[in-house]
């Protein structure tokens, strides 16, 4: 999975879109593109505002990433959904 860049991919979603969102947020749907190495722990207190974001963000994450490889080709999420099909797992 070496071409895959995260960063690549939280510009194309966070740069595009005019909607704020905040970094819990944020972080949830990073941990969402990166669930493949393990990075799904949500770091915040169960009930708060910032773990609920956080939950949002990697809901989002996740129902983004087939979306994003079937109307972007190319971009950096459809490359690790590409590499998590070649091996299986998505």
């Amino acid at each position: 999975m070496s071409g895959f860049d995260i960063d690549r991919a939280m510009d194309e979603r966070f740069s595009r879109y005019c909607t704020p969102r905040s970094q819990q947020y944020k972080d949830g749907w990073r941990a969402a593109l990166m669930v493949h190495r393990g990075a799904s722990a949500n770091p915040y207190a169960v009930g708060t505002p910032e773990s609920d974001a956080w939950w949002a963000g990697y809901d989002e994450g996740l129902q983004a990433r087939p979306c994003v490889c079937a109307t972007s080709p190319g971009s950096a999420v459809s490359e690790l959904v590409s590499a998590e099909q070649a091996v299986g797992r998505a």
